[in-house]
């Protein structure tokens, strides 16, 4: 498959793809997230050599991630955004000096999406979900 210029190919549950010089591996191609908006302003150059923290209860969305942008970052690490919800003991972080993601379920009747405040990319989708939104940042951040 072809997107933007970009040979995909598919390997089992996976796609593969080079782009800059640099391989990369999907559960999901572009036209598979095409139906995402993704209003997000950050790109790859924006989290290379910094660390990038997780606030999130799984941890397969976040392999999806750091399987594809690892190469490019200093360390990952899980974070706190506020000392209220925080359940596990890790550091507080800022959305306005931090790159941080918080993948997390949405209420009730809270619909699915994906936003940025300042450095923070939130996704909020169903777990069943969340690769799919995953990959559609991946995409985004990437400029493809």
């Amino acid at each position: 498959m072809e997107y933007n210029g970009i040979k995909f190919y598919s390997e089992g549950v996976y796609w593969r793809f080079n782009y800059n010089q640099q391989d990369f591996t999907t559960e999901y191609n572009p036209n598979q997230t095409a139906d995402i908006e993704v209003p997000i302003k950050n790109l790859l150059n924006d989290y290379k050599d910094k660390v990038l923290y997780f606030v999130t209860e799984t941890g397969e969305p976040n392999n999806e991630l750091l399987r594809n942008i690892y190469p490019f970052i200093l360390k990952t690490n899980g974070a706190c955004i506020d000392n209220l919800n925080c359940t596990q003991n890790y550091p507080l972080k800022s959305c306005s000096s931090d790159n941080i993601i918080i993948i997390k379920e949405p209420f009730e009747n809270e619909p699915e999406s994906i936003y940025q405040n300042q450095n923070c990319i939130f996704i909020n989708s169903k777990y069943s979900n969340q690769t799919r939104f995953i990959d559609a940042v991946l995409f985004k951040i990437l400029g493809i």
